[in-house]
């Protein structure tokens, strides 16, 4: 809350700040979910705790500076998603609560062979799904709006109405083609073993995260701007934490190297 006073009282670029504290708050929320963490409510107890998230969110947004939309929007003065406000934050609380209080009927439905199969194959790529739906909307776009020079009706009318399916469909379709491309290095079985040390690793995350954090706030910045004022000081960020990270080792060439070692000093014993 502290960082979105400071922000709404021009000091906009402390509201980064928030990549931490916001987003690391809803992450762990999401985790203590499915962890079982947050307890047993009863129903009336978990929809008292979604009435309240939302409850704030919405009071927020009446009486605050905070735009309706959750995401950012074209032209708004004010984004709740970059920098993210705390209103995020009292929005996932709602969510959370709701998920509390339907949990038996949502495991109950995801039982289901169809449904479980569907959600199976949809979570082992969720993280794909995420990273390229916004590439296929783009090809999507690029090619119909600036290649064939389709002008896209009025949003709300009922020319718009009927072609949001198409959209939905065109764009999925490039999606599953991107899926098909990139969801199997998200799939493949975790079988690396991290070599570094822990304060390199921990040394290599503040980079990487600063680096994404300072792509987030300043975007990419024509290089005509400079390379201090550009992408590149962020790029190279990034990319530092990246190759400290250490390199990975297969878990088979790992044991079998260990193997070997603890075999030849046997030998070398007898």
């Amino acid at each position: 809350m502290l960082v979105d006073v400071a922000r709404f009282n021009d000091l906009g670029m402390i509201g980064y700040v928030n990549a931490v504290f916001v987003w690391v708050a809803v992450h762990q929320l999401g985790f203590h979910y499915v962890e079982g963490k947050l307890g047993e409510l009863s129903r009336r107890a978990a929809l008292g705790l979604s009435a309240a998230g939302f409850g704030v969110t919405a009071l927020m947004v009446a009486f605050g500076p905070y735009p309706a939309s959750m995401i950012g929007m074209p032209g708004a003065p004010v984004s709740n998603m970059s920098p993210p406000t705390v209103l995020l934050a009292f929005l996932a609380v709602g969510q959370i609560g709701l998920l509390l209080a339907f949990r038996p009927q949502l495991n109950a439905l995801a039982a289901k062979p169809r449904l479980g199969a569907a959600l199976s194959w949809i979570g082992a790529r969720f993280m794909s799904v995420y990273l390229w739906h916004m590439p296929a909307l783009i090809v999507v776009s690029g090619i119909t709006v600036y290649g064939l020079r389709y002008a896209t009706p009025a949003p709300g009318t009922l020319l718009w109405l009927v072609m949001v399916p198409m959209w939905f469909g065109a764009c999925a379709a490039v999606l599953v083609g991107l899926l098909r491309l990139f969801a199997r290095f998200e799939m493949q079985r975790d079988s690396v073993v991290v070599t570094a040390r822990t304060p390199q690793l921990v040394l290599a995350g503040l980079l990487a995260s600063g680096g994404l954090l300072g792509l987030a706030a300043h975007g990419f910045q024509p290089l005509s701007a400079g390379l201090v004022h550009g992408p590149v000081p962020w790029v190279v960020l990034t990319a530092a934490g990246f190759v400290l990270a250490g390199r990975q080792v297969p878990v088979t060439r790992f044991l079998g190297r260990a193997v070997a070692v603890a075999e030849s000093a046997q030998l070398k014993k007898v």
